[in-house]
């Protein structure tokens, strides 16, 4: 009952706009409002078009689903049936902010490609960031419906429409089980509360980290298929013997008045190294050219000189 109140207050028009078609349009941010692991995207696709389309079988002529890079690598399976089912699925680098001012372009041509007055935006997001596209879209006069997680990034974007839908009902609705939603970081450069899908992508995808993480990853299942063996009784005993020998030689003083090792015996020369040292001095060839002189120069420089006579 509470759902058909709200498609007939959101989708049912007065009398004199019933022969105009209504517009609707639906924008899924899956960065910040995702579908749980094992979601199928067909089944939901659908039930958010029956909660847009009313019991009135109003005709949908856009669904655009907004998806980062590395959650569609992730999910390719999810990804192929969306673009199944006719979902426009567009792949964006730019988280929060960024993405928020894409789909606010895309909402605002889609509006103004026909009346305002008669066009539906369905946005289904999580993040506050989104608010100011909301109120751009009310301000010119479309009906605006925000499907959301009941998380605090949340509260400004449902306080911007009249109409709101918890996400977690419309995956209750198809049985599935709403996923965790994203931690909360509180960014210090802006005074406000971001959510995981703000971070800037280029933190998880530098080169740096995936090696980092693919290391991480492979010492897990190494562990797994490889698990370290168990130590045995035996060898605990020998580790703990071996540790409680070397405290007990590190505990041990040593000597203080240890007399000081008495040096070697010097070695006594033999008498025949003696003569043959000798013998070797005494072969010697002496030069006596250096050591006789000549008498003249004798004379000259030892007597002295007679007095010249005048």
């Amino acid at each position: 009952m509470a759902d058909q109140r709200l498609r007939s207050e959101l989708f049912l028009s007065p009398p004199s706009a019933m022969l105009v078609p209504q517009r609707t349009g639906i924008f899924w941010d899956h960065t910040s409002c995702p579908a749980p692991d094992g979601a199928l995207g067909d089944v939901v696709v659908e039930s958010l078009r029956d909660l847009a389309s009313g019991s009135g079988g109003r005709a949908q002529l856009r669904f655009t689903v907004y998806m980062d890079a590395i959650d569609q690598a992730d999910r390719i399976e999810f990804c192929h049936e969306l673009q199944a089912c006719g979902v426009e699925l567009v792949t964006t680098t730019l988280r929060g902010r960024g993405q928020a001012s894409t789909m606010l372009v895309d909402a605002l041509l889609f509006s103004h490609q026909g009346s305002p007055q008669n066009t539906v935006i369905v946005l289904v997001a999580g993040d506050q960031t989104f608010a100011y596209a909301v109120a751009i879209l009310e301000k010119l006069g479309c009906r605006t419906m925000v499907v959301a997680p009941d998380v605090p990034g949340s509260r400004l974007l449902k306080a911007r429409t009249s109409h709101t839908v918890n996400w977690h009902d419309v995956l209750n609705r198809i049985n599935i089980l709403p996923a965790v939603p994203p931690p909360i970081v509180l960014d210090e450069a802006h005074p406000r509360i971001r959510t995981e899908s703000e971070v800037d992508i280029t933190a998880r995808t530098s080169p740096r980290n995936q090696c980092l993480q693919l290391q991480a990853t492979e010492a897990r299942v190494s562990e797994t298929i490889f698990p370290p063996p168990v130590p045995s009784m035996g060898s605990i005993a020998d580790e703990l013997s071996q540790s409680a020998q070397e405290n007990d030689a590190r505990e041990t003083p040593l000597p203080v008045d240890a007399p000081p090792p008495p040096p070697p015996p010097r070695r006594k020369r033999s008498a025949a190294r003696k003569t043959s040292r000798f013998l070797t001095v005494a072969s010697k060839p002496v030069n006596h050219t250096n050591t006789m002189r000549p008498y003249s120069t004798m004379r000259a420089r030892f007597m002295p000189k007679k007095p010249m006579m005048k």
